[in-house]
């Protein structure tokens, strides 16, 4: 078990004893030297790095199928999610003022990602005309990304496979030969410097023409997955060890609870279930 953090507080200061904690936590059986120590990771530690297929790798209409966020940009409804963002640390420091709160930056973005805008950004939308399209451009440049994670040093790189690449004929269940020959590219030139595979099967980027039923509020998709999935065991499998399924699931969520997130839907309570 593990004792609370101990706080004293007065109108002006905050203090943590975490040397107290520690104390506390060297005392419990239950906790290993190795676990107080902070000077070295286990042996079988791996330090890398992670990216996501829509994130990197640009080409939206080259070998593959239109993704829910392609959609999203090209169809505006990204610019309101974009205004949302921007106006949020205004509006939650407003009302940390009403309560008498000083605002701060981790209460201005608690529980999500931070979002950067240029100081010049205002109310002009073309301030927020910008994709996916070519993003890093990672789909054309996979020797010069292999390179630059040779040279810094990572272990272990995780990526996610784009559904829209393997399975561009998603009701068809025909796999794109040329998307599962970039990925297959990308496994080897990963283990040839030295870089072990990570590969996350769903980056919350499904295919538009599943959004067209509902996405992931239609159980129909579901049957499609363990098709994708076994895809990609079979092509990938002989090198890839290290799998995982959804990274960060509650984005997914949000996406159908709210506009800020694709696919735009806004059902919060079915989101927030």
């Amino acid at each position: 078990r593990f004792n609370a953090l101990e706080f004293k507080t007065n109108s002006n200061t905050h203090s943590t004893h975490f040397s107290s904690l520690l104390v506390k936590m060297a005392n419990e059986k239950a906790i290993s030297e190795s676990f107080v120590s902070t000077k070295q990771f286990p042996d079988n530690f791996l330090l890398g790095t992670a990216t996501g297929a829509f994130q990197i790798e640009g080409a939206w209409n080259e070998d593959k199928a239109e993704s829910i966020w392609d959609h999203y940009f090209h169809s505006n409804e990204a610019n309101k999610s974009f205004r949302y963002f921007l106006d949020l640390p205004e509006s939650v420091i407003e009302k940390h003022i009403q309560k008498g709160v000083k605002p701060r930056l981790a209460d201005v973005y608690k529980g999500m990602g931070v979002y950067e805008f240029p100081s010049s950004a205002i109310d002009n939308g073309t301030h927020f005309n910008f994709n996916g399209d070519i993003a890093a451009d990672s789909y054309h440049k996979t020797d010069i990304d292999v390179k630059l994670l040779k040279e810094l040093g990572v272990q272990v790189y995780r990526f996610s496979i784009a559904p829209t690449r393997v399975l561009p004929m998603v009701h068809d269940h025909l796999p794109g030969k040329v998307g599962i020959a970039y990925y297959n590219n990308l496994i080897d030139k990963l283990i040839e410097n030295g870089i072990t595979p990570m590969v996350s099967l769903y980056n919350y980027d499904i295919g538009e023409a599943f959004n067209k039923i509902g996405g992931l509020s239609n159980p129909v998709t579901y049957l499609y997955y363990p098709n994708y999935a076994r895809l990609c065991f079979e092509n990938f499998g002989d090198r890839v060890k290290y799998w995982t399924t959804f990274p960060d699931i509650h984005l997914a969520a949000e996406g159908y609870g709210s506009e800020h997130f694709a696919p735009g839907y806004q059902e919060p309570i079915f989101g927030g279930h």
